[in-house]
């Protein structure tokens, strides 16, 4: 009985420290998930959004190859149509593409349906087809945004169409903390914790925009002339000689003529742009001054003397040529923290060109940065046919001439 009653007791103490034992990894396992809360609420609080597209766009490259297992690649180079998909890729245990669309926003500006949609619209022109498409922003998170897509999501996929996602800023940093690489990476390598800061973008908070000037296709078809008097001959001729003097006589004023034309003409070919500055650091940036470049084979800016760039509140410019403006303050007051600032221009593509890139630089006192706009180009073109009689037949034939500034009274 001794033994046996020995027995019991050690069998009642092992089941205690067995208990014990199990209430300890609860409460470890409890601890170890507080730590995890606290390490997001903290991380979401303190990672910082990327300053510029071309930032955004390679977080979203590496956080999602390491999220997907694989290896994603960014779509073409600057400047070249990507049919709505930035990134690319195919995950692990998938045999068909993956697409992501980058938007980078400024603070406080939102992302809606519609721009959603259009750029679903465009992620149907993708070659090969896409079985999912994820939306990707530094926008806030919105309840009514999330539920649409959810509601259109399930809607494509009864349609067999691909499958979509939206990812806000908010998603994007629980997403960083658990993919430890990029976040290490990303905290290491894009230097967001920095004092100096700025933000420059178009009046809708993203680094890219579409511009639709309008170009005139003249189709000049050239016809046998049917034989008449010597009077109406001469009459033709002197018709088609002031018919030649006007048409010169125009191609010379057109490069004249101003956006917003004083000889009561209008050049459609130029368009209207507004870029916000917004520094977004913590520290006042001085003695600042702002250039913006372009490519002379892409495009030009418009002399401002006739109006082709002007500045809201009277601040300061100055048209240096066409591919290069200068914007400062008049006074060289400081730049404070979450300051607003804008400048309007009108720039012009050059017939033919489907994007180009507006570079801009600032350089202020122990601060320096610069970065990219894109602007994509879908011009509308006007067609207008040109007779012209020719007295021989070997001078018959029809021909489109090249593109030019299309101009309205």
């Amino acid at each position: 009985m001794h033994y046996k009653s020995r027995r019991v007791c050690i069998k009642a103490k092992i089941e205690q420290y067995f208990y014990a034992g199990l209430e300890v990894i609860v409460l470890l396992r409890t601890f170890s998930e507080g730590l995890n809360i606290l390490f997001l609420a903290q991380m979401q609080k303190s990672i910082r959004k990327p300053k510029n597209w071309q930032d955004f766009e390679t977080l979203c490259t590496k956080l999602w190859s390491e999220e997907l297992k694989t290896r994603l690649k960014q779509n073409g180079r600057n400047g070249q149509q990507q049919k709505g998909v930035d990134i690319y890729g195919i995950p692990k245990n998938s045999d068909e593409y993956w697409g992501i669309q980058c938007k980078l926003k400024a603070e406080s500006l939102v992302v809606t349906n519609e721009e959603i949609g259009a750029e679903i619209t465009n992620a149907e022109n993708f070659k090969p087809k896409l079985e999912q498409f994820i939306f990707a922003t530094t926008a806030p998170k919105d309840a009514k945004l999330e539920e649409w897509v959810r509601c259109t999501n399930q809607e494509r996929l009864k349609n067999g169409k691909f499958g979509i996602e939206l990812y806000c800023w908010e998603d994007i940093e629980i997403l960083l903390g658990q993919n430890a690489q990029t976040h290490g990476w990303y905290m290491r390598n894009l230097d967001v914790q920095r004092s100096h800061a700025v933000e420059v973008c178009f009046e809708d908070g993203t680094q890219k925009m579409t511009i639709k000037p309008k170009f005139l296709q003249v189709c000049e078809i050239r016809v046998l002339k049917q034989k008449s008097n010597i009077d109406l001959n001469n009459e033709h001729i002197r018709a088609a000689g002031e018919s030649a003097m006007s048409d010169m006589t125009k191609m010379m004023n057109m490069m004249s003529v101003a956006p917003f034309g004083q000889n009561n003409e209008v050049n459609h070919s130029w368009c209207d742009i507004e870029v916000t500055i917004n520094n977004c650091g913590s520290a006042v940036i001085k003695n600042w001054r702002l250039r913006f470049y372009l490519d002379e084979k892409d495009a030009s800016f418009y002399d401002p003397s006739n109006k082709g760039l002007y500045i809201p509140h009277q601040r300061p410019w100055k048209f240096e040529w066409e591919q290069q403006v200068l914007y400062r303050d008049p006074d060289f007051r400081p730049f404070v923290q979450k300051q607003f600032d804008s400048v309007s221009m009108s720039v012009k593509p050059n017939p033919g060109v489907k994007s180009f890139n507006i570079e801009w630089e600032l350089t202020a006192e122990d601060y320096y940065e610069d970065g990219l706009l894109k602007v994509e180009v879908q011009p509308e073109i006007i067609e207008e046919t040109k007779k012209i009689e020719v007295k021989l037949e070997k001078d018959v034939s029809t021909n489109l001439l090249p593109l030019r500034d299309y101009c309205s009274t």
